[in-house]
């Protein structure tokens, strides 16, 4: 090989070792070298995962199967297969499926959670592409899709072709317990409960985000907006993630993010009613897998009111803005509605740090408060 118009001078020394002196080969061969590991981190990152069968039922009849086409008086002949996943997401389906060398209309897989629903995710393969000899094994790799193992789930397929069309391998004697065919000829779905069409489907090998950690304050009052927090957040494959925030009154925050593992996340929420609130976190990873709820973290919420108090206490404690004693002697009188009440048996009775008009002793309080009822 000749190189017009460079210099390259190469030394062999006594090790054997091969040194360039030519600066454009320098920068050619760190520039390859770059390459070279940029493309090995691609690689790295789009195999980080290898696909797993999940379910299947490998068996068929050697020249039989269910017609998928349209047939003469224009009705849909489809066949379904219904599963239950054992593992999210959904990657991909094996079926032994044959066409006819007739056929030109496409075939279309899909999955469904309903046999007349709506379509979570499909693929349209052009007829070139489905074995025309022998029923024989094909994948329809399809945009992975997010389900929840055991529930069940329908593989259909459909086409437009006419005549023969596709046909889909099956076998009998009930070999896929979670799941049988279904066939639709007259609009309507008929199962084939001791039958199963043959296939696969696949999944990858995704570990759940951990479950997270709130950080936030226990006491508050109504209609006032606290802010609480998650993390760091970690999952075990570095996925990015998704949190959902359940509030202990029923409502929740849908799923917020993405954020990245490793992350804090911070949110804020204000509660209308005065109760003790049970508030959950959880995660799911960008592939639908989800943590179990984290461990409740509890506020109390108080409708504040303004009462004159005095007399004696003990046991004076304080936690998120507000002071909590323990009646010896006291006297409250609350102005709206006006209440008079007297506690003398260590009842607990917790008061707002703000706004306090007061003299606070050792033992003995006096003057306007914002108490907590």
């Amino acid at each position: 090989m000749f190189l017009k118009g460079i210099t390259v001078i190469i030394i062999v020394d006594t090790g054997g070792t091969v040194v360039i002196r030519s600066p454009i080969m320098k920068k050619s061969l760190v520039l390859g070298i770059i390459c070279l590991f940029i493309g090995s981190a691609f690689i790295s990152c789009a195999s980080r995962f290898d696909e797993l069968i999940d379910q299947h039922q490998d068996n068929f009849y050697p020249g039989q199967g269910y017609e998928v086409n349209v047939n003469e008086l224009g009705k849909a002949h489809i066949v379904a297969q219904s599963f239950k996943p054992s593992m999210t997401p959904l990657t991909k389906v094996d079926l032994a499926i044959l066409t006819d060398i007739y056929t030109t209309q496409p075939v279309v897989v899909s999955i469904r959670s309903d046999l007349e629903g709506n379509d979570i995710t499909s693929i349209t393969v052009p007829h070139e592409q489905i074995p025309q000899d022998n029923i024989s094994w094909c994948s329809f790799n399809f945009p992975n899709v997010t389900v929840v193992p055991g529930t069940t789930y329908y593989i259909i397929v459909r086409s437009n072709a006419t005549g023969y069309g596709y046909c889909m391998g099956y076998y009998g004697s009930n070999l896929y317990p979670r799941g049988n065919t279904w066939l639709c000829y007259d609009g309507n779905w008929t199962a084939y409960y001791s039958e199963d069409c043959a296939f696969r489907t696949y999944s990858i090998d995704n570990q759940s985000p951990n479950p997270p950690t709130i950080d936030g304050p226990h006491y508050g009052k109504t209609n006032t907006t606290y802010a609480f927090s998650l993390g760091p957040i970690t999952d075990p494959n570095g996925d990015q993630l998704y949190c959902l925030w359940g509030w202990g009154n029923g409502n929740t925050s849908g799923w917020l993010g993405p954020f990245n593992s490793g992350a804090i996340i911070n949110t804020s929420h204000s509660w209308s009613e005065p109760g003790t609130y049970a508030i959950k976190a959880k995660l799911k990873d960008s592939y639908g897998a989800e943590s179990n709820w984290s461990v409740p973290h509890v506020i109390t919420i108080f409708a504040l009111k303004k009462a004159f108090i005095f007399g004696r206490y003990t046991n004076l404690s304080a936690e998120d803005g507000y002071i909590t004693i323990k009646a010896i002697n006291l006297r409250l009188v609350i102005f709206k509605p006006f209440q008079f009440l007297h506690y003398i048996a260590d009842e607990k009775i917790t008061f707002s740090k703000d706004n306090i008009k007061a003299l606070i002793m050792s033992q003995f309080l006096i003057g306007l408060f914002e108490v907590a009822i």
